[in-house]
């Protein structure tokens, strides 16, 4: 048996190109269709509220992106990826949204995510299950 979890990471940047990283599980599904379903709303959703929330951006074209390093260990199924922006390089949200595929008893938390990028530690997927444990 196996359950598909939708993960979506962003690298948001603003005027100083000073980047400020995102990390969430936008859900847990039993059905791969059901959880490509729900990816591609969640896009529509994410791309309208971006926008609507910076009135002067607007979506940008880039080069299609493979799957994020973060899910580098596990297998993904289906991603999307999008950017929205004011279009100078700075001012901008890299949006990487993935459905993965575990077993269906593994438990979805930070060990299941890659916590290092370039070397470096990364603490926003560990902090988002933190603050999900204490819910």
């Amino acid at each position: 048996m196996l359950k598909y979890i939708i993960t979506h990471w962003t690298d948001e940047y603003d005027q100083f190109y000073t980047s400020d990283d995102h990390f969430c599980v936008l859900g847990e599904f039993d059905d791969l269709a059901e959880a490509q379903a729900c990816l591609r709303d969640s896009v529509n959703r994410l791309k309208a509220e971006q926008l609507s929330e910076h009135s002067s951006w607007r979506l940008m074209e880039t080069a299609s992106t493979g799957t994020a390093w973060l899910n580098k260990n596990n297998k993904v199924v289906d991603h999307s990826f999008f950017k929205v922006g004011d279009g100078t390089g700075f001012n901008s949200i890299y949006n990487y949204l993935e459905v993965i595929e575990v077993p269906a008893d593994a438990v979805v938390d930070e060990n299941l995510f890659d916590l290092e990028r370039g070397g470096w530690p990364v603490t926003v997927v560990k902090n988002f299950f933190e603050k999900r444990r204490k819910k």
